[in-house]
């Protein structure tokens, strides 16, 4: 690991933006991963931007970028606001000679959509995003049991791949994805100014257990329901919500079960999600209408997927909490 440099506390408190809250208290597992943690800092570029690549056939469909992990090895990560750490394949360990921790029971417990998965926690020494360098960084490695699978969004023999959670990009001041150019933008420095023309909403988001809440109400057939929507690029559906909220809507109407029912593989494992469309939904002064998506487990959340987001390009305004839509 390398040492941390002069640098005052209150500079480093002015670099990491959201750390205590976004991402950093799920990884909370012992004495020595929190003091490493405090030991990380950023440099580089005051703003890099990256190009969003098609890692494993897998389209637009979600925002990929490439990762230099420990200087030499490029990964392809996810950018996924619904993960709470970073996350990499378990081919990724023996190539970067990872330092595992040992939280006492040997693994971690990762959650997801789709359950829980055990997991060990490790630590990099670099992670570059463009031009800027991450040191000292906590992430999460998926046990072997879970290789066939690797991440849960590649099936297929374990490759090298990863996912870039809030543990990461909730320590820059604003985060951009525009997926009409294909680009994520990070900003370390300063506040992200959106086009005053191609401004379309701005709302709050709150944080909550490590992830980002946003207000929306949805309408149903006859039926409002507010509710928190989390904000997921890792999912590349329009939304999903749990089956009771559906329900209460008036969501089903017709063939019971509903047909066309699929598995949904994420962080975490698989689940079965049942199809719906809403009618309705109301995000700020935005309206979106007939938006489709899938149930998701009895404790799960409501989620906004990277497929309704990316109509829009949008801004995670870290510094000031608040979500930015933009015209493309």
């Amino acid at each position: 690991m390398e040492r941390l440099p002069e640098k005052s506390v209150s500079e480093l408190r002015a670099q990491r933006v959201q750390p205590e809250i976004a991402g950093f208290g799920t990884m909370k597992l012992g004495e020595n991963i929190i003091s490493f943690m405090a030991h990380s800092w950023l440099e580089g570029e005051a703003v890099t931007t990256l190009r969003m690549i098609d890692a494993m056939g897998r389209g637009e469909s979600h925002a990929i970028v490439e990762a230099v992990l420990n200087d030499n090895v490029r990964v392809p990560m996810v950018v996924d606001t619904g993960a709470g750490p970073d996350v990499i394949s378990p081919s990724l360990v023996e190539k970067l000679k990872l330092p595992l921790f040992d939280t006492g029971d040997q693994t971690m417990i990762v959650r997801g959509m789709g359950g829980e998965q055990p997991a060990f926690p490790g630590g990099l020494s670099k992670l570059r995003l463009g031009g800027v360098l991450i040191h000292n960084t906590v992430v999460v490695v998926l046990t072997e049991q879970y290789r066939d699978y690797t991440l849960g969004l590649f099936r297929g023999p374990t490759v090298d791949n990863g996912i870039l959670g809030l543990n990461s990009l909730g320590r820059f001041r604003w985060v951009t994805l525009d997926w009409r150019r294909r680009t994520v933008t990070l900003g370390r420095k300063g506040d992200y100014a959106p086009d005053p023309k191609k401004l379309a909403e701005a709302v709050p988001f709150t944080v909550e257990g490590g992830k980002l809440f946003v207000s929306a109400e949805l309408g149903g057939l006859e039926k409002k329901e507010p509710v928190k929507l989390m904000l997921d690029t890792g999912s590349d559906d329009y939304m999903m919500m749990p089956m009771a909220t559906a329900q209460k809507l008036e969501l089903f109407a017709g063939q019971w079960p509903p047909a066309n029912q699929r598995w949904i593989t994420g962080l975490g494992g698989s689940y079965v999600g049942t199809p719906f469309v809403v009618p309705t939904v109301q995000v700020g002064k935005l309206r979106f209408i007939r938006v489709s998506g899938h149930t998701t487990p009895k404790s799960g959340v409501a989620l906004m997927g990277n497929r309704m987001m990316r109509r829009h390009k949008i801004t995670l305004d870290f510094a000031r909490r608040r979500l930015i839509f933009e015209r493309p």
